[in-house]
């Protein structure tokens, strides 16, 4: 019981990042190639994104995320929900 209290007082002080940094390897890729299929559309449709933004290291898609966010005044979890519903 004393644990579950410990959990709830944690979950107060997370963000919604800090709920994103909680998936698996498995979904940035599946984020990944989604982005590939999509990326020529979604740079159409938001100019401003760069080169450098979108730029992907290996297994960290989390930080193309990020960049792209950052460029847009977004979190990386509303950049992944908009490329999880494009």
């Amino acid at each position: 019981m004393g644990q579950s209290n410990y959990d709830d007082v944690n979950d107060e002080n997370r963000t919604d990042d800090d709920y994103d940094n909680d998936d698996s390897d498995t979904d940035y890729e599946d984020m990944e190639d989604k982005w590939y299929e999509i990326e020529e559309d979604y740079r159409n449709r938001y100019s401003d994104i760069t080169d450098d933004d979108v730029k992907v290291e290996p297994g960290r898609f989390d930080r193309t995320m990020e960049r792209i966010g950052r460029r847009r005044g977004k979190s990386p979890g509303e950049v992944r929900d908009e490329i999880e519903n494009w």
